[in-house]
């Protein structure tokens, strides 16, 4: 008898390379307050462009994802120890990178704040939970603005330009990495492991 691939699982799978695309990182590099000019160029916000940035799943297929993350939990790793925590906190500190765990929503708007920041030669990396507070998907996510600060000062400034290819559904959060170089850096050697203050402001389609 010949072997059959079962259907089920070729879903998930297919399926999971979805939903990995749509949450996949990107990176902008920030030279300073200089790279503010971009393009007048804006779609056309119709339903049918709307349409064409939704996913459609069929019901079966997540049920059969939500029993297998179901099936997934019960068998995942226990929650750190206080001990475990604390060593991890260490660890952090002996590198000077920041780590927040939990992406903000604030309802109708597209919010940002920092999920990892870390220093790597001249260059501040800042991974951003980039979270959509609308009722609607948004798109052509463009002049961004991003000040990075902590209780000594400003740590880096920047403007970006658009988040190419970035869609988000409504109350859906993206990761997305942003670099600071050359003047946004503002301060080279902060201590990225307190309290760290992030302005935003954006322009996008919905």
């Amino acid at each position: 008898m010949k072997n059959r691939t079962p259907i089920i699982p070729v879903l998930i799978v297919i399926s999971c390379i979805v939903i990995a695309t749509l949450f996949a990182c990107g990176a902008m590099l920030g030279q300073g307050m200089v790279n503010s000019a971009h393009t007048n160029i804006v779609p056309t916000n119709t339903d049918a462009a709307t349409n064409e940035n939704k996913q459609v799943i069929q019901d079966d297929i997540i049920e059969t994802i939500y029993a297998e993350t179901q099936a997934e939990e019960e068998n995942a790793t226990p929650n750190p120890t206080p001990q475990e925590e604390a060593q991890i906190a260490e660890l952090l500190m002996a590198e000077n990178v920041f780590i927040g765990n939990i992406p903000n929503l604030l309802i109708d708007c597209v919010n940002f704040n920092p999920h990892r920041i870390w220093y790597e030669d001249d260059y501040l990396y800042v991974d951003m939970y980039v979270t959509n507070g609308l009722s609607n998907s948004v798109f052509n996510i463009k002049d961004v603005y991003l000040k990075i600060s902590n209780e000594q000062g400003v740590i880096a400034e920047a403007d970006f330009s658009s988040m190419q290819d970035a869609i988000i559904g409504s109350h859906q959060t993206i990761i997305w990495t942003f670099i600071f170089g050359g003047d946004a850096v503002i301060t080279h050697d902060a201590d990225l492991t307190g309290m760290i203050n992030t302005r935003s402001s954006s322009a996008y389609n919905y």
